[in-house]
């Protein structure tokens, strides 16, 4: 009945402003919001797929973002390098390529000492890190 007097768009802002951003996404007739929302409900691979179609560097951010929230941390950086050549100052790349280089670098750490500790030969490992799937994700406390 909220079509006959709300548009998608409305009723997803509304789903959204109640934290139903699973619902919104799919509410939402405008692409950049279905992003927003998705990325809000933790759908980053879709987060991902509909910040994809906008060339902006706000959106290219978004997915950067997206990207290292679903663990795709080798893609997140590449995405962030790619921004920076563009707008070499742009603070929130700058600042998050530095994150996803650490979890980049960390995770070929502990996968180079695993393999030690099985007695394998250590071998370069590249930068082909393990996703971390069975790492609990930790969020900032909220104020």
């Amino acid at each position: 009945m909220a079509d006959l007097w709300l548009t998608r768009d409305q009723q997803g802002q509304i789903l959204f402003y109640l934290g139903d951003y699973k619902q919104a996404s799919s509410t939402f007739k405008s692409t950049q919001w279905q992003a927003y929302s998705s990325y809000g409900a933790e759908q980053y691979k879709n987060s991902v797929t509909l910040y994809g179609q906008f060339n902006d560097i706000d959106s290219q951010i978004a997915q950067a973002n997206a990207l290292a929230h679903g663990r795709e941390y080798i893609d997140a950086r590449n995405l962030y390098k790619k921004i920076l050549t563009i707008d070499p100052q742009n603070h929130a790349a700058v600042t998050n390529i530095v994150i996803v280089q650490a979890i980049i670098d960390e995770v070929n750490r502990l996968s180079a000492s695993q393999k030690a500790e099985d007695g394998e030969a250590i071998k370069e490992l590249g930068d082909e890190p393990q996703t971390g799937d069975g790492a609990e994700r930790e969020e900032a406390p909220k104020e």
